[in-house]
């Protein structure tokens, strides 16, 4: 029988993790998007050190140190891939206990060696605990299993399963039949069998969490590729991608084979020029100009040709984008033939036009060249309020906000650098507010054209209006709804965070301080057991009301979830932030909440950190000022913790 040298395999599998680790780090450094890696990286770099502390048992003078050492790390690499995977799904670890967990198994271990050296208690608890977190990982991947990830899953499930079943098996064997007193580095086969399946299962798995953030990839990429080709193909209008080079069709949307009538087969990889969709070529060399200048083009005319001959009028609007090193167009086609017919029957037949517009439900008008009105349809007077007589001679800035104004004339200088470019007639789409004679504010869609004589010479503008403020509510509410905690109305944590990177960058611009405060309602959850929900909401509020009494306007409060709440304070030091947070604590204790003639009285937790360099991200405040939180729950509760100093009831608690 070959007899395998303990102590090589001790190191064979140290530098094996050592490789696991440099795999993992590197896989953490291209893929930071996906949590779980870091904490897998440093899991094995644990595991490592642990082998290689293990080599070291036999040495004469560090023998218990490395003992010891080698126990500890063997435990926290463990906890270290549990946490990871806790991470990789979206979960949050409970690191308290796994902290206990690895000092506790640290002070056994020795005890168990430096004072009692007990080498089979020892091999008892380090078995026993490896094979209760190979347990608990299989566990959680598989409670928070993806459908998708299923393979890889699966797969980590089983290799963390055959651990705790041979960490198992090792249990009982120690049990059954001890450890001799050299048996640390015996060469027996269960020794054997131990470091040769520590070999196997750490770079199967490694292997397998690899393996699990490429499948995560993957779906991601799929699911990005999927909502833009949704995107693409469900737009009404006419969608395409072109080489800018030669004209050659790249991609088109199921819009556009419905405006051509062209099917995706006939088009793709053949030029526009071939396909003829323009009615003068020369109107593109126009629009490929203007374009290589501005890099974008707003709502251009174009005549559209379709496959059968006809003709449309459309509106061009384009960006350029680089494919494949090469610029490609990206365009959006709008079938703009109802309203250039109307253009048509107006200058045709000003009867006929009069007739349209005087039975229109949207607004239809004119402007001179300077900007006052010589028309409106009737329809403004049902809008809003105004007779035809009080609108007629009066400008149109007169009808708009400050920055609807200012919106307005930007747009039309751009409309005058695109005529130096040779390109006129666009079309010009606008969302701004009106004013109503009952002075009320409404929101309209106007969609206005520069309206030229035959000599070429701007003779004023016309356009259709179209009451949108239904429309502008529910974008508004929707807003709202994405934006703010439903229960209390302020900040969600999902728009506190896109509040609080600005107000950083701002603050890092300014050289101004800014403090963060994390706060927990204290044993919130006895509420709920002992009055119900609908008191806990109660309290909330309460609190949420009193907490916004005591802060000031450019303050940014939000819940973060459950009893969870976070306080940016900008323009605040760390000391004045925890006068502040003192203040609302003081406050809480002179106002309780009256539930069912009872009253209940609260307490806060509260960390703070401050902004103390010009590197420091809201993810590293968020981090220190929840470790300051962490403080105050260990402190007791109902205290303040600063980074640097903690208070109890306003007074300051040295640390």
């Amino acid at each position: 029988m070959v007899n395998i040298d303990i102590h090589t395999l001790a190191i064979v599998q140290s530098l094996t993790n050592v490789v696991q680790v440099v795999v993992l780090f590197i896989q953490y450094r291209l893929n930071k998007t996906h949590a779980g890696l870091g904490w897998w990286a440093s899991g094995s770099a644990a595991l490592a050190l642990g082998f290689g502390f293990n080599y070291l048992r036999d040495a004469p003078i560090i023998g218990q140190t490395a003992t010891i050492a080698s126990i500890a790390m063997f435990v926290s690499g463990a906890s270290l891939l549990y946490v990871g995977v806790l991470c990789f799904f979206g979960q949050r670890e409970l690191r308290g206990w796994l902290i206990a967990l690895c000092v506790l198994t640290t002070f056994i271990t020795i005890y168990f060696t430096a004072i009692d050296d007990r080498i089979a208690i020892r091999r008892l608890i380090v078995s026993v605990v490896l094979a209760a977190m190979s347990l608990l990982i299989a566990r959680s991947l598989f409670i928070y299993r993806i459908r998708s990830l299923s393979a890889s899953i699966y797969f980590l499930i089983t290799l963390f399963l055959a651990n705790a079943f041979f960490y198992g098996i090792r249990v009982l064997e120690t049990l059954r039949f001890g450890v001799p007193v050299d048996g640390a580095f015996r060469s027996t086969p269960m020794q054997t069998a131990l470091y040769l399946m520590a070999l196997i299962i750490s770079t199967l798995w490694t292997f397998g969490l690899i393996m699990l953030v490429n499948q995560r990839l993957s779906e991601d990429s799929r699911e990005a590729q999927a909502r833009s080709d949704l995107f693409f193909n469900t737009s009404p209008d006419a969608v395409l991608i072109t080489r800018m080079s030669d004209g050659h069709f790249v991609a088109v949307n199921d819009g556009f084979t419905a405006l051509s009538g062209y099917s995706r087969a006939e088009v793709i990889g053949k030029s526009i020029l071939e396909i003829n969709i323009w009615k003068h070529p020369a109107e593109r060399q126009k629009f490929i100009s203007a374009l290589s200048e501005t890099q974008s083009c707003q709502n251009l005319d174009m005549v559209f040709r379709l496959k059968d001959g006809s003709e449309r009028f459309a509106l061009l609007s384009a960006n350029l984008l680089t494919l494949h090193g090469e610029p490609h167009i990206i365009s959006v086609t709008r079938d703009n033939t109802a309203i250039k017919q109307i253009e048509v029957a107006l200058r045709a037949s000003e009867e006929k036009f009069r007739y349209m517009a005087e039975n229109s439900s949207d607004v239809i008008w004119h402007l001179d060249d300077n900007f006052c009105f010589t028309y409106i349809s009737p329809a403004d007077e049902r809008i809003r309020g105004f007779t035809r007589d009080e609108v007629i001679g009066t400008p149109v800035w007169s009808l708009l906000t400050p920055e609807g104004i200012e919106y307005v004339k930007l747009s039309n200088a751009q409309r005058l650098a695109n005529e130096q470019h040779g390109v006129k007639g666009s079309t010009i789409r606008y969302e701004l507010e009106q004013i109503c004679k009952n002075g009320s504010w409404i929101w309209t869609e106007i969609n206005v054209t520069a309206h030229y004589d035959q000599s070429g010479e701007l003779t004023g503008y016309h356009g259709v209006t179209r009451e949108i403020s239904d429309r502008k509510r529910l974008e508004k509410e929707l807003e709202q709804r994405a934006t703010t905690d439903e229960l209390t109305g302020i900040a969600n944590r999902r728009h506190f965070l896109e509040l609080a990177r600005n107000e950083i960058q701002r603050t890092l611009q300014f050289k101004y301080p800014l403090a963060l405060a994390l706060i927990d309602i204290d044993h919130f959850k006895r509420v709920n057991d002992s009055y119900g929900h609908a008191a806990g909401d109660q309290v909330l509020l309460m609190w949420t009301r009193l907490c916004q009494n005591n802060i000031r306007q450019i303050d940014v409060f939000a819940r973060f979830g459950g009893d969870e709440f976070v306080l940016l304070l900008p323009e605040t030091t760390g000391e004045q932030a925890y006068d502040i947070m003192n203040r609302i604590c003081l406050a809480l204790r002179t106002e309780p909440v009256h539930l069912n003639e009872k009253l209940i009285s609260i307490s806060i937790s509260s960390g703070i950190a401050s902004l103390v360099s010009e590197t420091d991200t809201l993810d590293m405040l968020l981090e220190r000022a929840d470790r300051a939180l962490y403080r105050a729950k260990e402190a007791g509760r109902n205290c303040v913790v600063t980074e640097h100093a903690a208070f109890t009831n306003g007074v300051r608690i040295a640390e």
